[in-house]
């Protein structure tokens, strides 16, 4: 699963960058990806989806209960820092967390398989 939404946009991993995941785990890796949003987030999924050649590509959007349930089946999933992070992390399913201008030793997620993207830029 990816969930590519966050209410702080300045904060936000670039559209073209999702679109390229979504082309090459499937392709790489055998396995389905399922982008998933929130309230408001449409918008920023159908960017995606628009900028990837991979025509398989679905989206589901859900409110947080049915996305709770939903990741407890994935095999992982890719989200910016934020509550779904935490959530995914607390229920188990291994998370690819991304951070921008906030550090991750504050906020990271605590679970065993959980990985951190940070790259220490200068305004974090």
């Amino acid at each position: 699963m990816i969930h590519p939404g966050t209410k702080k946009i300045y904060d936000q991993w670039q559209y073209n960058k999702f679109a390229r995941l979504v082309e090459t785990i499937p392709k790489n890796y055998g396995i389905k990806v399922v982008l998933t949003c929130g309230p408001g987030e449409v918008s920023q999924v159908q960017n995606i989806i628009k900028l990837s050649q991979d025509n398989q590509t679905t989206y589901i959007q859900t409110g947080l209960q049915e996305l709770g349930a939903v990741t407890q089946g994935a095999k992982f999933v890719l989200c910016h820092n934020g509550g779904y992070m935490h959530l995914a992390s607390a229920l188990g399913t291994p998370v690819i967390a991304l951070f921008g201008v906030v550090h991750p030793g504050t906020w990271k997620p605590l679970g065993e398989k959980d990985q951190v993207v940070y790259k220490n830029i200068e305004c974090s």
